[in-house]
């Protein structure tokens, strides 16, 4: 918001307009577009049968689990990479970028991250995206 000289703390900061779209609404749509973005990864990593199924409950399930491990490794003086307990939001980071390397390996192609990708960008394009509250504009 420098760009903008604009104070996070002003009244109107939400709602503000600044090149035409609000940080709220900017929000919004960059939210959106990772979660379309997300959402064609796992279909992908799925086809592959990296994912097997992945909803909320099973998400929570491997963070415990892994955090259990995690716990009980560092007790018995094991080495454990990375952190020591992860928080929901970078457990999920952790398992998509693992979801995805084994993605790519199992593609099997000379450039698998490259084909990963290509496809990746052409799901997000042909996504239909449908925002369901009343009156949100639709995102280009």
């Amino acid at each position: 918001m420098q760009k903008y000289n604009a104070s996070y703390n002003g009244a109107d900061f939400w709602d503000h307009p600044f090149d035409g779209i609000t940080p709220a609404e900017w929000i919004k749509r960059r939210t959106l577009q990772q979660l379309v973005e997300d959402k064609v990864k796992i279909r992908i990593m799925q086809q592959y049968g990296v994912l097997t199924g992945f909803d909320y409950k099973q998400f929570l399930k491997a963070f415990r689990e892994e955090n259990e491990t995690r716990k009980m490794r560092m007790q018995q003086g094991q080495v454990i990479y990375g952190v020591r307990q992860f928080d929901e939001s970078s457990f999920y980071e952790y398992l998509l970028s693992n979801a995805l390397l084994e993605t790519e390996r199992r593609m099997l192609l000379p450039d698998p991250a490259a084909e990963f990708h290509r496809r990746l960008e052409r799901k997000i394009k042909e996504a239909k995206i449908q925002v369901i509250s009343p009156g949100a504009p639709a995102i280009p």
